[in-house]
């Protein structure tokens, strides 16, 4: 992304200039169409930085489990729709139930394209965060006894923080 930023804000400064000056022969770039490229590179660049860290770019095993890690992420911190009929009281307790994960995760290309489909996809990061010590899985019977929930669910130990440059807990 920084590799090539500063050619892409001469291009965008340059255009400006062309464009507030499209009748003269030379057009000029002033600091205010310098500031105003460099704002747009660097605020694409963040954007671009959110979309890799959420997972949304990418094919292989680390940005499905980056999507992952997005998605548990914000299932703890936000209040989950009622379609998706899930206990509040489960969110609470960090559990969170296949059935949200394999909603929140079937339209992500990360998933849809792997060989054995995002159903495939989803077992395998899953299998992947609980070898890893980030997720565990918890037994049916303790689900269906506390929340009335009769599918599979996995509680969230911990998760993995690449906002510093690595999946650290």
């Amino acid at each position: 992304m920084w590799n090539r930023a500063h050619l892409n804000a001469l291009k965008v400064a340059t255009l400006l200039a062309v464009a507030d000056s499209w009748g003269t022969s030379q057009p000029v770039v002033t600091a205010a169409h310098a500031e105003w490229a460099i704002a747009l590179i660097m605020r694409n660049i963040a954007n671009m930085q959110t979309r890799l860290d959420g997972g949304d770019v990418g094919e292989g095993d680390g940005a499905r489990e980056r999507k992952l890690v997005a998605v548990l992420r914000h299932y703890l911190l936000n209040p989950v729709a009622a379609s998706y009929k899930i206990p509040e009281a489960m969110r609470q307790s960090s559990i969170v139930p296949v059935s949200y994960l394999l909603i929140r995760t079937a339209q992500h290309a990360a998933f849809y394209t792997h060989r054995f489909g995002s159903n495939g996809a989803l077992r395998d990061a899953l299998r992947s965060m609980v070898e890893a010590g980030y997720l565990m899985e918890v037994k049916k019977d303790a689900t269906i006894e506390a929340y009335s929930y009769h599918g599979q669910a996995y509680r969230v130990l911990r998760l993995p923080n690449y906002d510093e440059g690595g999946p650290q807990a």
